[in-house]
């Protein structure tokens, strides 16, 4: 069976991915300062990653974007631990 992506009905920018082992993977989709897609894989659920925490992961850097923070030099200097 292949993975397959799947857009949220209830949030914009949220996808969805079935992947093969019954685990369901969210990633956010949004432009970035030079008006490119991007897609950033946001966590599993068996990470105890919701829908919710994307969409708020999707607001989260299009307000940075907004407010003129560049997000790749973000991102090679955090990433996201969960307990």
């Amino acid at each position: 069976m292949a993975e397959k992506r799947i857009r949220s009905k209830r949030y914009t920018g949220i996808y969805l991915l079935e992947q093969e082992n019954g685990d369901t993977s969210y990633s956010i989709l949004y432009k970035d300062f030079e008006g490119k897609n991007r897609r950033e894989t946001v966590g599993c659920r068996s990470e105890g990653v919701t829908e919710f925490f994307a969409y708020n992961k999707h607001i989260e850097r299009i307000n940075q974007i907004k407010h003129g923070i560049d997000l790749r030099i973000i991102k090679k200097h955090t990433s996201v631990q969960f307990s």
